[in-house]
């Protein structure tokens, strides 16, 4: 699986998950929540407490969820994508990688990492915190030295 991030204009940025036949692009924004930093706050959540977690990603009006989990050594990663964020409805599977880290985990790291190394206008994204990012890399590096 190869995940990227684009850089972001206006408060919006590029995602492009792609994974075999599989292959999603779409431009998703700051708000409400900054995904980026959600994704990188969660991904280290899942690596120290092993629990499931949700990243919401919104489209206005709706939105796509990162649905991150574990079990034991296996990892899963699904793609939700929910067409309106006002009505309770059954999200839609759009995608799913269960695996090890390497497969379902360390794509978005490596995208976050390259997305916090990008410059950026601060009218265009939030600023990135690089204390979220460093706690995500150090959860990574327990879980690969454990």
């Amino acid at each position: 699986m190869r995940v990227t991030l684009g850089k972001p204009q206006h408060g919006w940025v590029d995602l492009t998950i792609s994974d075999g036949p599989f292959s999603m692009t779409d431009s998703v924004a700051d708000t409400p929540i900054d995904f980026v930093a959600g994704t990188a706050v969660q991904l280290t959540n899942l690596l120290t407490t092993g629990r499931a977690t949700d990243v919401p990603m919104h489209l206005e009006p709706g939105y796509y969820v990162f649905a991150f989990g574990r079990d034991g050594d296996d990892f899963r990663f699904r793609l939700l994508h929910e067409t309106e964020a006002v009505k309770p409805v059954t999200p839609r599977l759009l995608h799913c990688v269960t695996g090890p880290f390497q497969a379902a985990i360390a794509p978005f790291v490596l995208a976050l990492e390259r997305f916090y190394d990008t410059k950026f206008d601060a009218a265009d994204w939030p600023a990135c915190d690089a204390t979220v990012l460093q706690d995500l890399q150090e959860s990574v590096r327990q879980y690969l030295d454990r």
